[in-house]
């Protein structure tokens, strides 16, 4: 198996460290440990020598079992495709984000593929390092992959990226507790000729609660902060509108373009066209 871990170093180096890199390189030790062939990371080929005979793998003198043949037999492996795992909930932290990278293993050089797909077989039942897969790439993966549809394994080798969570910065000073006043909003909604319009949605941006008009085309929003404007948004048959109503204050609320908004009392009276919402 030494020959096997030496010729990994036609492999492309694992530079980048990233999952996939990680992965790879995880898979590819495991097979020189467990593998009796060389094994070089490409797509499948087709370089079966004519003859079955003249090539078949014979064992080695003094070594049972382990094949011995002039054409080079290689072990080949190639990356499929990436798969999600289902995230696992932790209330405390995020948990990394889990895939898994799935691999094709062919044989080349060889009509007689058993010798050198039984150890790996074998071995991957066991492995935590890999999870055997008994299902076989489709017929139009193999056309992708330019390759005759042949006997091959599947592996899935499990990776992950860590998810970073930014530190929230370090309170230096003295928490300080506001109290802010409320008030109700309460208004109402005209149309042409004064009549009221039932049924517009109107939402308090700030605080983002929203109300539909009465039959009155009244409304009411409560606990809105008192001490500053609220602008508010009409949308009525898929239209909108927005409204400033600012302050109370001892005059009535200033104009608004588009609008005819004045504070009567408490009441916010809004006047609008129904044509131009």
């Amino acid at each position: 198996m030494s020959d096997s871990r030496a010729d990994l170093a036609a492999a492309p180096p694992d530079s980048s460290g990233g999952p996939f890199a990680d992965a790879t390189a995880t898979l590819l030790d495991w097979l020189a440990r467990v593998s009796d062939v060389p094994v070089v990371l490409g797509p499948p080929v087709d370089d079966l020598p004519d003859d079955p005979e003249q090539d078949a793998p014979k064992p080695s003198p003094g070594k049972p079992g382990k094949p011995s043949t002039s054409t080079p037999v290689r072990l080949r492996v190639w990356p499929l495709e990436f798969l999600r795992e289902p995230e696992l909930r932790n209330v405390r932290q995020r948990e990394p984000f889990r895939f898994r990278v799935r691999y094709l293993l062919t044989v080349a050089g060889t009509h007689d593929i058993a010798p050198v797909l039984d150890p790996v077989l074998v071995a991957a039942v066991t492995a935590r390092e890999v999870t055997l897969v008994l299902n076989p790439p489709q017929p139009a993966q193999w056309q992708a992959l330019r390759a005759r549809q042949r006997a091959a394994l599947v592996l899935d080798v499990a990776a992950q990226v860590a998810r970073t969570v930014p530190e929230a910065p370090m309170v230096r000073s003295q928490l300080r507790i506001r109290d802010v006043p409320l008030r109700q909003l309460r208004g109402q909604v005209l149309g042409p000729d004064d009549l009221p319009l039932p049924g517009v949605e109107v939402e308090e941006l700030t605080t983002g609660k929203r109300t539909r008009t009465r039959t009155d085309g009244t409304f009411t929003i409560t606990a809105v902060p008192a001490a500053t404007s609220s602008k508010l948004r009409l949308t009525v048959k898929g239209r909108h509108l927005l409204v400033e109503a600012t302050a109370p204050t001892d005059h009535d609320a200033g104009q608004v373009p588009g609008t005819d908004a004045a504070a009567d009392s408490d009441l916010l009276v809004i006047h609008c066209d129904l044509e131009e919402l």
